[in-house]
């Protein structure tokens, strides 16, 4: 998918035997749907994105797209042609598993500096955040409604991975696909970046109370800057976790911002800063900036902040 988005929904509803999954061509799955004969990712299954509350909504820095039953289709072919069913085949060949496995969990996991890892049934490392019917208490053991699940996460064992994980849970006599995907990479690489721009943008706001705007405009070029490189870190581009260049995080945060991937005025907020930079700590021309104006600088770069924290992807420690 082009663009920083928060890539994930939920894919519930009745399905066949999971052996089927891997099985089942395109055209038979048509046919099979025509029949009505239950399948996986049938017409039944319900489908959409929801929030942390389980509703149905938009999360991310960008707009996120709507997904229809026919996008989760390609979403499952594609992983199932590219990933799974090559990773199945190969097993076989080599005896790791036997000719009648069965698929009942399937994960993609990607790092940017590394090859796919597939993980097939017991592999999959997965949190699940689930809307229960009541109170609970810690340790109790309950049968899981797949309808509750709110999202998938991935555990910090995968800390800047991006992923596609199918899960299969039975319920009711038959199996229920819960599927999700969240194509953010280096989660725990972007949250260090947040974590230093607070810091910074603290700093920045002591120096405006004290009517420091040398020292303001410092360290509001340092937030800012902070925060584009590690919105940049979500997309899969080594150069990101290695370059210290302020032209080129200045360059690609505005092209970013021109593809609409993020507001626009973030980009400007770093490109006015860099200017405003020269002046003060380098006094190159005349500082001119005004507390009203550092004040409004200050305000976006909040903001963004707010924005930034957001599309950060969540990772929870195993128990």
């Amino acid at each position: 998918m082009q663009g920083l988005r928060v890539l994930r929904f939920q894919a519930i509803g009745r399905a066949g035997p999971v052996a089927s999954l891997t099985g089942l061509s395109g055209a038979a799955r048509k046919a099979a749907n025509r029949e009505r004969v239950p399948r996986p990712m049938n017409p039944d299954i319900v489908y959409g994105e929801r929030d942390h509350e389980g509703k149905r909504g938009q999360t991310g820095m960008a707009s996120t797209a709507q997904f229809d039953d026919e996008m989760a289709r390609r979403v499952v072919d594609q992983m199932m042609d590219l990933f799974v069913r090559p990773e199945i085949d190969r097993r076989k060949a080599t005896g790791r598993i036997s000719d009648d496995f069965e698929l009942r969990a399937a994960q993609v996991v990607l790092n940017v500096d590394a090859s796919p890892q597939v993980r097939l049934n017991d592999e999959v490392r997965i949190a699940a955040k689930y809307r229960a019917a009541g109170p609970m208490k810690k340790g109790e053991k309950f049968p899981i409604d797949p309808k509750r699940i709110v999202r998938l996460v991935l555990t910090d064992e995968d800390p800047n991975a991006a992923h596609i994980t199918l899960l299969g849970l039975p319920a009711g006599g038959w199996v229920h696909w819960v599927l999700e995907f969240d194509f953010h990479y280096n989660a725990t690489r972007t949250r260090a970046h947040a974590e230093a721009a607070r810091e910074f943008l603290d700093t920045a706001r002591d120096a405006l109370d004290k009517g420091h705007l040398r020292t303001l405009v410092e360290n509001l070029y340092g937030a800012t800057e902070l925060m584009a490189k590690g919105i940049l870190l979500s997309i899969p581009d080594k150069v990101f976790m290695t370059t210290g260049s302020h032209r080129l995080i200045a360059a690609r945060f505005d092209k970013w911002g021109d593809m609409g991937n993020v507001d626009k005025k973030y980009a400007k907020l770093l490109t006015r800063l860099w200017g405003y930079r020269g002046q003060a700590r380098y006094l190159r021309g005349n500082f001119k900036l005004t507390a009203e104006k550092a004040r409004e600088m200050l305000a976006t770069a909040e903001e963004m902040f707010a924005a930034f924290q957001q599309q950060i992807p969540e990772r929870i420690r195993p128990q």
